[in-house]
């Protein structure tokens, strides 16, 4: 059978089979189910479907009028894994709020319009489109929004929930709960700027989520929640390869292990490094993004941020590995960049749960989440002070990355680095509170940076043209750990004294 054939046939079986799904049976064909409720219209998925179809797509044309928008994002299985080859289909209005007329087509797809669009999700899942920010209907409340169905193999298509823009004002607080039944995971995004009129927004789909007669999956049913609750285990260094990239580093409070996240991008797990040994133990893994950990001061526990739920959440486990429980389970939104107080009472994180990224603190057991920055430019990459009185974080409030620092709870603003058309970030103090360890690109390559606490004194610690990234102090102020490209393609984790004297690869060794 040929390409056209096939395709031909397939669309003619699932339009034969959309009755079912149209009248909410859940029914059987060759032994995969049928489902998602009722569908009106479906059949206008399949009305000019190409026979290629990219995993980045365009809806609207390059010359049409409005903001340029770009929606990515991910198609997971029920279990966390990447699900390559399903199709995701897309319909919108214009920027006028119109579904413009295509004259040829007919029926459903008639009332779909001409901006419509499918992406089929590559090997690692990710799919894309390009277009323009659609209008809300004219004379109306509704909300802009972008219309979305999944086409899954062995399932006839199922729509999921629409795309909405958290920072559209016609969203409010009221139209946003009727948004949260979460078909296919959440549809609210939350637009980035992407140069001048230009929006970026990724909408995650999980297949058959809230979707009626979906086939549950029991907790402990999948080889994935098997190996995100699997004890930790030492790897073998001659075993990775080149695309095993190091990101994220953390000296635990004792100074005997680092912990860091690395793995192929975006498979990243949770490690720990045995500084004296050389041991390296798999911590927290799984098919899904495990990242960013941070040790508690007693050394028992690890928290982490993970896309194991869908959406990025934080997770806690204990410091041996094994099973991490979640710590946040945000439906509509993204918490990331954990790091747990020095006394072990707080953990301060990066989220954009209330429409913008902004640093919080949320106790240990999940209570008392607490906003602590309020400004529509993007706050994160949170630090304590060794007293836990003060915290450090990365500010784009003035246009660029910035240093500041501000009282634990939110008051006493104060900007540390000034970086004209550069950035600096991810600020950490010294044990002994003498200095702050930053990273810059000040002067042209990314570079580690010491500073004193009133931002003088800025002294290029790194020196190498190579990228140096993420510095962390060991709890004596002895050394910091930092990641670089100095020796390898992918990050290795390496050792540096506070002079930059003296400067030691860790892992992988050589």
């Amino acid at each position: 059978m040929s390409g056209s054939s096939a395709r031909r046939a397939w669309i003619v079986l699932l339009t034969l089979l959309l009755p079912g799904c149209a009248g909410g049976q859940a029914r059987e064909a060759g032994g995969e189910p049928i489902v998602g409720g009722p569908c009106e219209g479906c059949e206008a998925v399949f009305v000019g479907m190409p026979e290629a179809i990219p995993s980045h797509a365009r809806i609207a044309p390059p010359d049409e009028p409005g903001e340029a928008l770009r929606i990515e994002g991910r198609v997971l299985r029920p279990d966390g894994r990447p699900a390559p080859g399903v199709v995701v289909y897309a319909y919108q209005t214009n920027a006028e709020g119109i579904y413009p007329r295509d004259q040829r087509l007919r029926g459903a797809a008639a009332r779909h319009g001409a901006l419509r669009g499918w992406a089929r999700a590559d090997d690692e899942g990710r799919y894309g489109f390009d277009t323009v920010r659609p209008g809300g209907y004219p004379g109306s409340d509704m909300p802009q929004h972008i219309h979305m169905h999944v086409l899954e193999p062995g399932r006839c298509t199922y729509y999921i929930d629409d795309v909405v823009f958290r920072d559209d004002p016609r969203l409010t607080d009221e139209k946003l709960a009727s948004y949260s039944p979460g078909r296919g995971g959440s549809g609210v995004v939350v637009p980035r700027p992407s140069g001048p009129s230009a929006w970026i927004a990724t909408r995650d789909i999980v297949l058959g989520e809230k979707i009626p007669g979906y086939p549950p999956l029991g907790p402990m049913d999948t080889p994935k929640a098997r190996e995100d609750a699997a004890p930790a285990r030492a790897i073998d260094p001659s075993s990775l390869d080149d695309t095993f990239l190091i990101t994220e580093p953390e000296w635990s409070r004792d100074g005997d292990r680092i912990l860091f996240a690395g793995g192929a991008w975006p498979d990243l797990d949770v490690y720990a490094l045995d500084v004296t040994g050389g041991e390296v133990l798999l911590l927290f893994a799984g098919a899904a993004t495990d990242y960013m950990p941070s040790g508690s001061p007693d050394g028992e526990r690890v928290v982490f941020a993970s896309t194991r739920n869908g959406s990025h959440d934080l997770f806690v486990g204990p410091a041996g590995g094994g099973p991490a429980t979640p710590l946040s389970m945000q439906e509509r939104c993204d918490d990331t960049e954990p790091r747990w107080s020095p006394d072990g009472e707080w953990i301060a994180f990066r989220s954009d749960c209330d429409g913008n990224r902004e640093v919080y603190k949320v106790r240990p057991d999940g209570s008392e989440r607490t906003r602590l920055t309020r400004r529509p430019d993007e706050d994160g990459e949170p630090s304590w002070t060794p007293d836990g009185s003060k915290i450090l974080f990365t500010s784009y409030r003035d246009g660029q990355p910035e240093v500041y620092l501000m009282e634990a709870g939110g008051s006493g603003l104060r900007r540390l680095t000034t970086t004209p058309g550069g950035h600096s970030r991810r600020a950490e103090a010294s044990p002994d509170g003498g200095r702050i360890a930053f990273g810059s690109n000040r002067d042209g390559d990314e570079e580690i940076y010491l500073m004193r606490w009133d931002g003088s004194g800025i002294h290029n610690l790194s020196r190498h043209p190579a990228r140096e990234y993420y510095s962390r102090w060991s709890p004596d102020g002895s050394r910091l750990v930092f990641t670089s490209n100095r020796e390898r393609e992918r990050n290795a984790l390496y050792a540096t004294s506070p002079d930059g004297q003296s400067v030691e690869r860790l892992f992988p060794p050589d």
